[in-house]
Formats: C-alpha cells, sequence, structure tokens
C-alpha cells in the first residue's frame, strides 16, 4: 500500500466540498489542508483519531459527525467526496474541542442548515 503524499502528511484538519460540473456531470474535490505548527501530537497505537463532520449539500435535514482513527487522510477525502460528502475533519487534541464546536457550527451555518439540524448535530462532538 503507498503512503499518503507527502502534501498530506501531518494533516492536522482538512475542509472539503464536492464542485459539480453540470456541463461534464464530473466532479471536483477541492479541500483546504491545515497544520498547526505549536502542536506536537503523537500518535497513539492506531494512529491518529480525527473528529469528522460530512453532509451532502441537497440534504440540510441531516449531517454526521463521529471520531475515528483516519490511516491516509487523503483517500478519506476523496472516498467521501466521490460519494457526494463535503466535510470537515480536525486531529483530537490539536484544537480545543470547544472550538471544534464552533468550526462545525459555522461551516453548517454556511451551509444554510436550519438551526435544529446544527443543534443535534453539535450534541455529537
Amino acid at each position: 500500500m503507498e503512503k499518503a503524499t507527502t502534501e498530506f502528511d501531518g494533516c492536522d484538519g482538512a475542509l472539503w466540498h464536492v464542485i459539480h460540473d453540470e456541463s461534464s456531470g464530473n466532479i471536483e474535490i477541492d479541500s483546504t489542508l491545515y497544520r498547526y505548527e505549536d502542536k506536537s501530537l503523537q500518535p497513539d497505537e492506531l494512529g491518529f483519531k480525527y473528529h469528522i463532520l460530512t453532509f451532502k449539500e441537497e440534504d440540510h435535514n441531516s449531517a454526521e459527525v463521529l471520531t475515528a482513527y483516519i490511516g491516509d487522510v487523503r483517500h478519506f477525502i476523496d472516498n467521501h467526496g466521490k460519494a457526494g460528502y463535503n466535510g470537515v475533519m480536525v486531529k483530537a487534541k490539536s484544537i480545543p474541542k470547544k472550538t471544534i464546536k464552533q468550526m462545525f457550527l459555522t461551516v453548517l451555518a454556511n451551509w444554510k442548515f436550519p438551526d435544529k439540524t446544527i443543534r443535534a448535530v453539535l450534541k455529537g462532538v
């Protein structure tokens, strides 16, 4: 199995969204990676754990929050993007949970999710 590219190595967080090309029917995944220089986190025996928010643009009644060990960030984002999911992921313990909740809230609010859905999703963080 090939190791993730250097671009994704040391990724502390990522934001991605799916862009649909109506004329060709193709999709493109636009992603932004974050690295927090002041943190020197060490993986535990399973690797790094991430707090993850995923949602589909057309379904504003549901979004999913989970915590998972992610070994290959690029592969995770590509798979979810190809399935039509937008998302945010943040490495656990890289920033306070309160900040992660605020990030998830801001993303969902910017995508015009109803307050009821946002409150339900944030309970899972």
